[in-house]
């Protein structure tokens, strides 16, 4: 069968009706293109004229069941599976035992989806005879159908009672695991994952569902260790070195987490910028401010208006305190992206660390304006006005960031200052007797900034 995405000769010959007549796996390559394409309703047209060609070839009246079971067609695709049975009858070959099996799965699922499930088990207890094969494997198939559906309750039951069939089933114990994980019971879940493992200690997917499970835990030592696992049985599944690249980072190893990265770009080919922006970024995480210049750089090689990374280029050497250059990456991202307000914050912190504080205010007023709900970066900003001794400005500014955080670290140190510095002395030494509660030190850092205010801290200590 041709799974490329290129439209073949077969199909090409169905859509100019050249010849109108088509064999059974001419018929379903038709059918498989247009369901590849989402072309759900072309393909059930296919099967109509392949059913007048070949009235009585199962495979393609399973083909038309699972087409209007996904255009929710449940009375018609209930009426297939009943012909589907007449077909199994009428051909008593030792070989339609499977697909009697299939069209009772089938039956099931439509049930189900038609809302009768009680229907639904009684048709699914007809698989469950040993001419159908083996037990543990027919509940699992019939547990798939649940898992499909995304009942993963039911699924569990008929899975559990297949494992009592055969303790050894891997599949099984597998799809248990997941349904749990589904069910965010996920110490359950890990511990079938477990078993699977203990019946076969290198299959590399049991490695990897246990490494995504202690993710989701935030384990992140013991996933590091579950894709140690998957990368040593395959060097080759860019999967397992991209979550374990996530662990480490989460777990702070930022190195060793651009080091998976790259793989990750190694293992993908030379246009991977994905993997290459979060190789930058981890080795910006990690302080190599070199590297992750480097490999920003060569996300910018296959997308030059990568906004991304060129702010990466510009955090980067803001920590280089190359503070001129980073200015221009930052203005850069901006021209191409002026919306995000998180640009706006690193030019403003960027012109604050030059001292440039009209520039730095700018920015920062320009921030808030596309994202208003920042306490720390009001808090920023007051800190600037009240530099620059702009006191009612910067009284606003820190209103507004203890409207978003009333927690903020040092704000009520901010609002001593600001009403000291206002003249507003009772305001002053309520907000500065709340900073003390909060930080022991405020009485030092209020006496840095003022310091012949000693009478003051005086007072307030005399009347605590």
């Amino acid at each position: 069968m041709n799974f490329s995405n290129s439209k073949s000769e077969i199909v090409k010959r169905y859509e100019d009706r050249n010849d109108g007549y088509f064999d059974v796996n001419e018929i379903s390559e038709v059918v498989d293109y247009y369901l590849r394409r989402l072309r759900t309703k072309d393909a059930k047209k296919a099967i109509e004229i392949g059913l007048q060609l070949h009235p009585d070839d199962w495979e393609l009246h399973y083909q038309k069941g699972r087409i209007l079971l996904d255009l929710q067609e449940y009375d018609s695709a209930y009426a297939v599976t009943n012909e589907m049975f007449e077909l199994c009858k009428s051909n008593n070959e030792i070989t339609d035992i499977d697909a009697m099996a299939d069209t009772i799965l089938l039956k099931g699922e439509t049930l189900v989806r038609m809302g009768n499930d009680k229907q639904a088990k009684f048709v699914f207890q007809e698989l469950l005879q040993d001419k159908y094969g083996k037990l543990d494997d027919a509940y699992l198939d019939i547990a798939d159908t649940y898992i499909t559906l995304n009942d993963h309750e039911t699924a569990l039951q008929y899975l559990q009672e297949g494992l009592k069939y055969n303790q050894k089933n891997t599949s099984i114990i597998s799809e248990i695991s997941f349904c749990y994980k589904q069910l965010r019971q996920l110490d359950k879940a890990i511990e079938y994952c477990n078993k699977c493992l203990d019946i076969s200690p290198y299959s590399s997917d049991s490695w990897y569902n246990l490494g995504e499970l202690y993710f989701s835990k935030e384990l992140y030592p013991e996933a590091i260790d579950a894709f140690d696992f998957t990368t040593a049985i395959d060097d080759t599944d860019v999967s397992a070195w991209e979550m374990k690249a996530y662990a480490l980072y989460y777990n702070e190893n930022y190195r060793k987490a651009a080091e998976c990265h790259l793989k990750c770009a190694q293992l993908n080919g030379s246009n991977d910028a994905s993997s290459l922006a979060f190789a930058a970024e981890a080795f910006e995480k990690a302080e190599d401010y070199d590297n992750g210049i480097r490999y920003y750089r060569e996300v910018l090689k296959l997308q030059p208006e990568n906004t991304d990374a060129i702010c990466g280029i510009g955090l980067c050497l803001f920590e280089l305190k190359k503070y001129e250059e980073c200015i221009v990456h930052f203005k850069k991202a901006i021209e191409l992206d002026s919306y995000l307000s998180d640009n706006w914050m690193y030019l403003g912190e960027a012109y604050a660390a030059l001292d440039n504080v009209e520039e730095s205010i700018f920015a920062y007023n320009q921030c808030l304006m596309r994202k208003d709900n920042q306490a720390a970066v009001w808090a920023t900003l007051g800190n600037l006005h009240f530099e620059t001794d702009n006191f009612e400005l910067a009284l606003h500014c820190y209103k507004k960031a203890i409207e978003y955080d009333p927690n903020l670290l040092y704000i009520d140190l901010f609002l001593s200052l600001t009403y000291y510095g206002l003249g507003k002395m009772v305001l002053a030494a309520e907000h500065l007797k709340t900073a003390i509660i909060n930080n022991a030190n405020s009485t030092d850092l209020f006496l840095e900034v003022y310091p012949d205010a000693h009478a003051f801290i005086l007072t307030i200590n005399t009347n605590s």
